[in-house]
């Protein structure tokens, strides 16, 4: 009989999802956006849609319970779409087009700044299960 002994050490690396807080050191002291400022940085993909977010902000707006003047969405990276779906089209639907900003891809640094400055990080949820985006522990790591 042969018994064969598994190191499982030898097998297996762990990957440990986090930050470095050195990345974060150079924005801790930004100035927040003087409007109230909702960010999200990076992409849409899978099942993460920001339309029920800009249909409750359409309609806080519309029930006069917070000001277009007042706030601003700043959508950062490849944020136009979601496959075929033009997120800059439902923006305009839910008359937003002056609330919701499109911009480019930043550098890693820039994003950071960009996060600093913000009141409120997005984080949409998607249906794959056990699984937490890398961008929780960024936010986490701007706290």
């Amino acid at each position: 009989m042969c018994k064969i002994v598994c190191k499982t050490e030898d097998k297996f690396t762990t990957i440990i999802n986090g930050y470095d807080p050195e990345d974060f050191e150079q924005v801790k002291n930004e100035t927040k956006f003087d409007k109230f400022t909702f960010t999200y940085a990076g992409q849409f993909y899978l099942k993460r849609n920001p339309e029920t977010f800009l249909n409750a902000l359409s309609e806080l707006i519309s029930e006069k319970k917070i000001s277009k003047q007042d706030v601003q969405v700043r959508f950062i990276g490849n944020c136009k779409y979601l496959y075929n779906l033009s997120i800059e089209q439902i923006a305009s639907n839910y008359s937003l087009d002056d609330v919701v900003l499109f911009i480019d891809p930043l550098p890693r640094d820039e994003v950071y700044k960009e996060m600093a400055r913000s009141h409120t990080l997005l984080l949409f949820a998607s249906e794959q299960p056990l699984q937490i985006p890398g961008k929780l522990f960024e936010y986490m790591g701007l706290e």
